[in-house]
């Protein structure tokens, strides 16, 4: 019968003394075993012309019948061959195979059972009859044919390699990675045997080891779509998404109907940040598959980031089609109604989530900073009740904690809601890994690098356009009101915070062919690099509008970039909000900030970092050719309509009437002030700091007097 590689093996040779009795056979079993496959079968059929009852060529008749995938005649052959000599062991051997080909697994492990009952020492018996048993779900029955086959042939890479296939099923993973590890040894160009390898690897968060020979198996089989599917994934885990995404492309140009593959790229995509084309990713693997719920949850998670709030929309709402119960599709669709503005509907989709998974930690927050609380300990009682429970992760007991917190704070519970609150910033905050000491010489860096003889020195940018506008300042200090205020022009797009310019200092060392980091490698910038940056930036603005002659970049973090800025245009506006530093800070500490903001969970940090703030906007001043326009948020709140006027005449832009009524602009609203921006101005945040002053110690003591 065939063996693993599809041509006539051993099991042939046993014949072949039976063969000799024609020399018609015998030439019909060379050209089989050469792979002649249609001479052998002339001359087959010749000799059982002459002979019908000869078994042998009955036999290799069925043989061949079964490598042409005809296995209904090959059991057919084989039948009647082991009805005229019964009694060899290969016969019932091959009729098993064919069978199983079938998927007529009962059949076939009787027949391989009469085989080894001819035969007990046949090898290959045993390791049919153990494959067909695994696939029967009888695991120790499989495992024991396996290791009894072994102890007669125990050079077989085959062999080890299924019975590690049943053990790593079992979870018993030190003995299957043996048992690749032997497979390998026997056989280095193995390719399964290194992809199920990998696998149970990976498995064991061995994920280096585990690329190691998913790279192995690719490079063997390069048509192996789903080898470079699961290569591309655990790079992607392992934070190397350029090579994981050349992996998931090469894997989804070998299977392109595969809407599982189109998925994970997709991911991997959106994680680096590249969201028109993961959004192309997931539209795929929808259209492959309508029914595929995480493909569509994920799409419209990524058409939030392009604020196609109405596509994410009805994304989420096939989601439910498919899955009423999925709680998280409930708190998505819950975050798109914050962000339109919509707080009553948000806040319904919020509460089905919790009714749903009351664990879901994340819609607790966000159904308590869409509405205000009246004093009351009911809104609480369903917070306390989550927090009893023992084995809560750390980052779920900060959410349901920030949670309490605000509710209390609403109520005008001071003294209890600070509780939470410092409770929740230390939970955060043991996860955080904030250094104050490489964050304060890393802003000395950048002041040393970016002087102002470096840009006397310099006198060009990479472009003259006015597009960008870059709205800048601590967290929390009136960025997303200034942003709002601009959005709301109607030659003006308001984008957000862009991550765009992180990424592109985190690539710059590369870019340039330094082995210095950013600041120290911005030295190497010329002319036709910044171009080359600012024309890639550009093409990143244009790409949330086409038609808009000014557009928002407000991530706050761009304050440390403004020397790159500065290379890459000339003409680019600042807009530097500031906010009272104890408002500031107490307002950041309040909220439960992302990561990227890891300072925020401490208030001695908090302080630290509001004087380095402080300190590189100073310097900014004094060396940086851009124009700056400061916006204090006090200012904004008092004379609203004086200040949104000097904000559109820095941007270039003729006054509108629109700017004033910004909380009725329908833009999308992704950052924590989503709710304030729906509001019209109100002054209530101005100094309110003095309610929770005698907490703030540690914070004033590092603030200390303003610097001169």
């Amino acid at each position: 019968m065939a063996d693993q590689t599809g041509k006539p093996g051993s099991s042939r040779d046993k014949a072949a003394p039976r063969a000799r009795t024609t020399k018609a056979l015998t030439a019909a079993l060379e050209h089989h075993q050469a792979g002649r496959l249609r001479k052998a079968e002339i001359l087959y059929r010749r000799v059982l012309q002459n002979q019908p009852d000869n078994a042998d060529a009955l036999h290799l008749l069925g043989v061949l019948a079964h490598q042409a995938n005809q296995h209904d005649v090959a059991i057919s052959n084989i039948s009647k061959a082991i009805a005229l000599a019964g009694g060899v062991a290969v016969y019932h051997n091959n009729l098993g195979e064919a069978y199983r080909a079938l998927g007529k697994l009962e059949e076939a492990a009787s027949h391989y059972r009469q085989a080894l009952a001819i035969q007990p020492d046949d090898a290959r018996a045993l390791s049919n009859l153990a494959d067909t048993l695994a696939r029967q779900g009888e695991k120790e029955e499989a495992i024991a044919a396996y290791r009894r086959a072994l102890a007669i042939a125990p050079d077989s890479p085959q062999v080890h390699h299924n019975l590690g296939n049943v053990l790593a099923h079992q979870g018993k993973e030190e003995e299957a990675i043996a048992c690749y590890g032997k497979a390998l040894e026997l056989k280095p160009d193995m390719a399964a045997a290194h992809y199920n390898l990998a696998g149970v690897l990976e498995r064991q968060g061995k994920r280096r080891e585990a690329i190691s020979h998913y790279r192995e198996a690719t490079a063997i089989h390069p048509k192996d779509a789903l080898a470079h599917s699961r290569l591309g994934k655990a790079l992607a885990l392992a934070g190397e998404t350029d090579e994981a995404v050349s992996s998931l492309q090469e894997a989804a140009t070998l299977k392109p109907d595969d809407a599982e593959i189109h998925f994970v790229l997709g991911n991997t995509l959106k994680q680096q940040d590249k969201i028109e084309e993961a959004i192309a990713s997931f539209r795929r693997a929808t259209e492959l598959d309508p029914d595929f719920a995480m493909a569509h949850n994920n799409l419209a998670n990524t058409l939030m980031l392009r604020d196609d709030l109405d596509g994410a929309m009805s994304h989420l709402r096939r989601v439910l089609e498919l899955d009423p119960d999925r709680a998280e599709a409930h708190y998505n669709l819950g975050i798109c109604y914050q962000q339109q503005g919509r707080f009553g509907e948000a806040v319904a989709c919020h509460q089905k989530a919790i009714e749903l998974k009351p664990e879901l930690t994340r819609a607790h927050y966000n159904l308590v900073i869409n509405k205000s609380f009246t004093p009351g300990k009911e809104a609480t009682t369903r917070l306390e009740t989550l927090l009893e429970k023992p084995d809560l992760p750390a980052a779920d007991r900060a959410n349901l904690h920030f949670a309490w917190a605000k509710i209390l704070d609403d109520q005008g519970s001071v003294d209890e809601a600070f509780s939470h609150y410092r409770t929740a910033n230390e939970l955060r905050c043991k996860e955080a890994n904030f250094d104050t000491e490489v964050y304060v010489q890393f802003v000395s860096k950048v002041i040393s690098v970016f002087t102002k003889d470096f840009f006397e020195q310099r006198q060009w940018a990479g472009s003259d356009s006015e597009l960008p506008v870059f709205i800048v300042g601590m967290p929390r200090s009136g960025t997303t009101l200034v942003e709002q205020i601009i959005a709301s022009h109607p030659q003006a797009f308001g984008a957000g915070e862009l991550s765009y310019l992180t990424r592109m200092v985190g690539t710059l060392p590369a870019t340039l062919k330094a082995s210095t980091p950013y600041p120290d490698c911005a030295a190497l910038i010329d002319r036709e690099t910044a171009r080359q940056l600012a024309e890639g930036y550009l093409d990143h603005l244009r790409s949330h509008s086409e038609a808009a002659e000014r557009i928002t970049d407000k991530m706050p973090n761009n304050l440390l970039r403004l020397g790159l800025i500065a290379l890459m245009f000339s003409k680019a506006r600042i807009i530097h909000c500031r906010r009272d530093p104890l408002d500031t800070c107490l307002s950041c500490y309040f909220h439960n900030i992302p990561r990227v903001w890891d300072y925020s969970y401490d208030l001695t940090h908090l302080g630290i970092v509001y004087r380095q703030y402080e300190r590189i906007m100073a310097h900014w001043r004094r060396a940086s050719p851009l124009p700056m326009l400061e916006v204090a948020y006090e200012e904004l709140v008092a004379d609203q309509e004086g200040v949104s006027r000097r904000i559109i005449e820095f941007c270039g832009l003729e006054w509108d009437d629109r700017c004033l009524a910004f909380h009725e602009h329908d833009r999308p609203i992704r950052t924590l002030s989503f709710w304030q921006a729906r509001q019209p101005i109100y002054t209530s945040s101005v100094g309110r700091w003095r309610q929770y002053e005698k907490y703030l110690g540690p914070l004033k003591e590092e603030l200390g007097p303003a610097p001169g």
